[in-house]
């Protein structure tokens, strides 16, 4: 959180609020998947992690991605690149999950 908080040149503090959103998001993905991984019998429950774990990795991504917006454009590029590489992992481990909760086969249709 003291990343989120910056001090600007007149010693007011600012806090950047779009940081906080995917950061609290992402501490809530890491403990219900600490959660499910405890309890993972059935091949939902695995599939729902995998899915926890990818919604987690693309939170701190977009959290690294907009907790400091005046970092240079190499900084903000390489962050906004692994965004969008996590974004398909989280909707391929979603259809997946739905697949395996509703007890039918891995693959297309």
């Amino acid at each position: 959180i003291i990343a989120i908080i910056q001090v600007n040149w007149q010693g007011d503090y600012q806090v950047n609020l779009w940081a906080i959103i995917p950061l609290v998001s992402a501490v809530i993905f890491a403990a219900l998947l600490i959660l499910v991984l405890q309890q993972a019998r059935r091949r939902a429950d695995r599939v729902f992690a995998v899915f926890l774990f990818a919604s987690t990795v693309w939170d701190v991504f977009t959290f690294m991605l907009v907790f400091n917006p005046s970092a240079s454009s190499h900084y903000l590029i390489f962050w906004n690149g692994l965004v969008y590489t996590a974004l398909p992992w989280v909707a391929v481990s979603y259809y997946h999950f739905i697949r395996a909760y509703n007890n039918k086969p891995g693959g297309m249709g």
